[in-house]
Formats: C-alpha cells, sequence, structure tokens
C-alpha cells in the first residue's frame, strides 16, 4: 500500500500537528507500508525556504510552492505526488481538503481520501463568521469526497457530525517522555504550560490568576514554555512584572528538551488555560511523566479529566483557577502519579497506528 500524507507543515517545522503526523509515518514505515509527505517549502516559524525534496526519518519529503496566507496557501502541485497513491491522508481543514477533493471529483486521483480533522479550523475567533460560514458550506461539500474522516479527538467528533457522515474517532498518538528522562524529582508544587505562544493558549489570563493563586499559596511556581510567536515572550514577561511575581512565573520561549526536562523535573501538575483545542496533545505528553492536569473546562480538556479520574478543571475566571489549582496541590498523591502515567500509556503511537491501518483497509 501506497500512502501519501499531505499536510501543510512538517518537520523540521515543530508543533503539535507536525509530531502528530511525522510519529504516524514513522509507525506507518516501521509497519513495512510505503509511506510519502508532501508538505509547504517554507518553514513557517522562521520563513525560511526548504530544499524542494528530502529524506527525513527514511521517508521521501517532497516539498512545494504555495501562494495566499500560512492558514489556507493555495498549492495545486500536491496532484503530482499523490495521482497513483493508494492512500491520500490529509490533515487539518485547509486548501488541501478542498483542492484534493475536487481532483477526486474529477477523477484525478484514484486512491481513497482520508482527512484528519486535527481541531478544524475554530483554533481561535479572527474572522469567526466567515470561518462558520465555510465551515457549513464549502467545509460539508469537500468532505464527501472522503472515505473516511478521522476525528482527532472527541470534541471533534461534536464538532465535525454536522458536516460529514463519514465521521470516526481516532485520537492522537503521544510520544511518551518525548523530552527524555528527567532524573531526580525536586519536590516543588510547580505547574508546567506547555505549548505554541498562540492567541487561543490564554496566557495572560494565565499569569494573572496564577498571580492571584500564589498571593494565597507561595509554594507553587509556573513554567511557561513553548515556541514564542513575535514578541509574546517579552510582553508575558512585562505583565509578569507588572504583576510583581517574578519569584512565582518563569518565561521560557524556545526550550530544549533538556530544558523542559529539567522544568518537569520541579513540577507536579500540568496546566492550561486554552479556550480552544482540537486535541490538547501537550496535556497526555506530560502526563506521561506522572504530572497531574489542571484545566480548563472545555470540551477536549474534559474528557482527559474524566478517563484519567484526577486532576480538576475550571472555567474561565480567576476565582475558579485558584480554587481548582490550590485544591489540586492539596490533594496531591503518589497514586495521582501512577494514574497520570497509566492514563498517558492508552496513546501509544503502536495503537494508534494500527487503528488508521483499519480504517484504510476498512
Amino acid at each position: 500500500m501506497r500512502i501519501v500524507h499531505v499536510v501543510r507543515q512538517y518537520h523540521p517545522s515543530c508543533g503539535g500537528l507536525e509530531d502528530v503526523v511525522r510519529n504516524l509515518v514513522l509507525a506507518q514505515k516501521s509497519a513495512g507500508k510505503r509511506v510519502s509527505v508532501v508538505t509547504l517549502d517554507t518553514n513557517f516559524q522562521n520563513d525560511e525556504k526548504l530544499q524542494p525534496s528530502e529524506m527525513i526519518d527514511g521517508v521521501p519529503v517532497f516539498r512545494i510552492g504555495y501562494v495566499g496566507s500560512k492558514r489556507y496557501s493555495f498549492a495545486p502541485m500536491v496532484r503530482r505526488y499523490i495521482a497513483e497513491a493508494d492512500v491520500v491522508h490529509v490533515h487539518a481543514i485547509d486548501f488541501f481538503v478542498d483542492y484534493v477533493s475536487l481532483l477526486k471529483r474529477l477523477g484525478a486521483v484514484r486512491g481513497r481520501l482520508v482527512v484528519s480533522t486535527h481541531g478544524g479550523i475554530f483554533h481561535t475567533r479572527t474572522l469567526i463568521w466567515l470561518k462558520q460560514l465555510f465551515f457549513r458550506t464549502v467545509t460539508p461539500f469537500s468532505l464527501s469526497q472522503a472515505y473516511a474522516v478521522i476525528a482527532s479527538s472527541y470534541s471533534d467528533k461534536t464538532l465535525f457530525e454536522p458536516v460529514s457522515k463519514r465521521l470516526t474517532v481516532i485520537e492522537n498518538g503521544v510520544s511518551l517522555r518525548k523530552f527524555g528522562e528527567i532524573g531526580e524529582r525536586i519536590e516543588r508544587n510547580g505547574f508546567i504550560c506547555l505549548g505554541r505562544f498562540s492567541p487561543n493558549k490564554n496566557l495572560d489570563n494565565l499569569v494573572r490568576w496564577f498571580a492571584a493563586a500564589h498571593r494565597r499559596d507561595d509554594s507553587i511556581h509556573l513554567y511557561i514554555a513553548g515556541r514564542s510567536e513575535g514578541n509574546k515572550a517579552d510582553e508575558l514577561r512585562a505583565l509578569v512584572h507588572q504583576l510583581g511575581v517574578e519569584a512565582a512565573i518563569t518565561i521560557v520561549p524556545n526550550p530544549t528538551d533538556a530544558t523542559i526536562c529539567a522544568m518537569i523535573a520541579q513540577c507536579r501538575f500540568v496546566v492550561s488555560a486554552s479556550t480552544y483545542e482540537g486535541f490538547g496533545l501537550t496535556v497526555p505528553e506530560l502526563m506521561s511523566y506522572g504530572l497531574v492536569p489542571v484545566l480548563s473546562n472545555i470540551p477536549s480538556f474534559r474528557h482527559f479529566v474524566a478517563r484519567a479520574a484526577i486532576g480538576g478543571l475550571f472555567d474561565l475566571s480567576e476565582a475558579s483557577f485558584v480554587t481548582t489549582a490550590l485544591a489540586a496541590v492539596a490533594a496531591h498523591s503518589p497514586l495521582q502519579i501512577e494514574r497520570a502515567e497509566r492514563f498517558a500509556n492508552q496513546y501509544s503511537w503502536s495503537s494508534v497506528a494500527t487503528q488508521f491501518a483499519a480504517v484504510y483497509d476498512a
């Protein structure tokens, strides 16, 4: 079986979606599948132009030019690489879904079209009315040509049920302890928020709310780490200084794996104040280290906390965050560490790749 994955960004670009696709590709290659990747020729993180083709992890990666925005990138050259594939697996809802669907409708693609949702197009409320119109009109038309639409989370299942009749849920796989081993833990009530410094992460409010919690319990510490967009890291540091909590909150833009491990060693909790997540990959990644979740009350996070039976959810308010965070500190125990690790083990890539193979072959 020849599988071609089509995705807007791929390694060396780093992020949740990129990691998911790369790990799925590696798992399929290990299972003996013929796998390749088609992606854009620009790394959106630094606007670097990349080579037209490259072998990554022993897998051919083909890069094509585009015009338009980074969110909806017109790249019709994808047709050259997918015409003879048995499965064309498109990741995320963007130009590629719409264009490959059109090619499929015209008979220019013979293989099965599989689409993974990865949160859809609602990560922020920017142009929300236009996104909603697009999602109600264009997206159902495009997904009608898909052999299967794979919801990347149960919240995606709810979101996509009105626009697709071919929906199945395969939650994202997780690279367990992906940042390395942490060595000896430091007994500290640390919270870590890991991920891109993007608007949906709600980091400004997380800083404000944590400052309020720290006034109630000065044993707690917050690490905010991840890829910084623009000058966001400097803005967060300025807010921390304004609130007078430099000793309680550490901002770490673009951390190395070793730096992340050093922070994890000082933490008991993974925290997120996100207003929207398609899945929330970093939460189970960090739970694989035994960290207990303290999360905003959004659908994907409700699913994590309910299944893990540990941690807590807070509404998007200071009072709710403070109550939930301090309750988690008071309730922490070795049993919760074990439950967090056991929960994360459900998302191993070998298990997830087998689920994808079943969809391809159905």
